[in-house]
């Protein structure tokens, strides 16, 4: 007395990876949207200089992997090696001498921490549903 159960599912999983493959990167990249623009919300405006130069960047790109980062700045040839200069001052603050000797007692003023803060569960979100959708 009793009785049997089975299950049975036959999946191509070569096809799903494929489509996985073709859907992260978009994915990855309304994620990244999503902080660049929140970023450039809550960046104080003075010129437009150091909101304009919020961006994404392509760090790795393969098959089954895509990866990138949302920086404040652009890499420059000058001594701190970004620009604007004052990217990192606005974010973290500035007390101290500077290299002109210029005296500065600068209160932070957070950008890039707050719209991560603000926007991680939407951009996993946006991941997640790209994904999934692509193996819908």
């Amino acid at each position: 007395m009793g009785f049997h159960f089975s299950a049975s599912a036959t999946v191509n999983t070569q096809a799903v990876m494929n489509a996985l493959s073709r859907a992260l990167k978009p994915a990855v990249l309304e994620a990244a949207d999503l902080f660049q623009q929140a970023a450039k919300s809550y960046v104080p405006v003075d010129t437009g200089a150091l909101q304009e130069s919020i961006h994404i960047e392509e760090i790795a790109d393969g098959p089954f992997y895509y990866e990138v980062s949302v920086h404040p700045a652009e890499p420059a040839t000058n001594k701190w090696g970004f620009d604007p200069a004052y990217a990192r001052r606005i974010e973290y603050g500035f007390v101290g001498m500077d290299s002109l000797g210029r005296n500065y007692n600068q209160a932070a003023q957070p950008y890039m921490r707050p719209a991560y803060d603000s926007e991680k569960s939407n951009a996993e979100s946006a991941v997640n549903s790209g994904l999934a959708g692509a193996v819908a």
